[in-house]
């Protein structure tokens, strides 16, 4: 969607682009933080219920059918009424209209108090078969908002391949950092499970393992991991959990 030439106002003001969904009995998730929320059942009460903050996509699912909104530029929503300048104590749509905001002025931290200009916002839209779990909603997310990026060099001798995992970790989960580790003793990796119920992460190298140690996020470790080998290691994770690992190659 593309804005062009939007005169700036000093009048409380706030834009919207709308999904009206055909949904008769829908439910809703969202991806916010580590973790997925379903804003009908897991908000506080007394806290915000008209607008929410999605970090990455916002899932509809009405019986067997659901739809995926990944929402490049704008993370705040509201569902069935335009949030903006509303709160109420405790609040159920009455429609499954999904209303992402473009801009507004009610919060000057986030949004200038006069807004004008030339604005472009980009979502993709995913329909699919069931809920967010068995669509994969976290992983198609993740390679919408890190697209493969090729990149192209030259070396006087022969081109020059290098792999370091020698199969995939597993669907669900995310890779949230590889890097040499702060003390320079090793690599570290970081591993998030993206879905509500507890997996196992099995990481098979090309390169013989010399040993791997788990660790806090500043990386001060904690013990070595459970189950590993030469080859490789596995790592148990629960529901949405991060785990760091430092590792020292043979």
């Amino acid at each position: 969607m593309t804005v062009s030439g939007k005169a700036a106002s000093a009048f409380a003001e706030a834009g919207h682009f709308v999904f009206s969904l055909a949904a008769q009995s829908p439910e809703y998730a969202y991806q916010k933080l580590g973790s997925v929320v379903d804003p009908l059942v897991d908000i506080a009460d007394g806290a915000n219920f008209h607008n929410h903050c999605a970090s990455h996509w916002v899932d509809v699912r009405d019986g067997e059918a659901g739809l995926a909104l990944l929402p490049a530029d704008t993370p705040l929503f509201s569902i069935g009424e335009k949030g903006i300048y509303r709160y109420s104590r405790r609040y159920i749509p009455q429609s499954p209209d999904l209303n992402f905001n473009l801009f507004n002025n009610q919060w000057g931290t986030n949004f200038p108090q006069w807004i004008g200009g030339d604005f472009r916002y980009r979502f993709r839209v995913a329909p699919h078969a069931g809920g967010w779990k068995e669509a994969r909603v976290q992983r198609m997310a993740e390679e919408y908002r890190t697209p493969l990026l090729v990149a192209e060099g030259w070396r006087e001798a022969a081109p020059e391949r290098f792999a370091l995992l020698a199969s995939d970790i597993g669907d669900d989960i995310r890779i949230l950092a590889f890097k040499l580790a702060e003390d320079g003793s090793g690599y570290v990796v970081r591993l998030q499970n993206l879905t509500d119920a507890g997996t196992t992460a099995r990481l098979i190298f090309t390169r013989p393992l010399a040993d791997a140690m788990l660790c806090d996020l500043v990386e001060r470790e904690r013990g070595p991991v459970g189950d590993c080998s030469q080859a490789g290691l596995k790592v148990p994770l629960g529901p949405f959990q991060i785990e760091t690992i430092k590792l020292r190659f043979a």
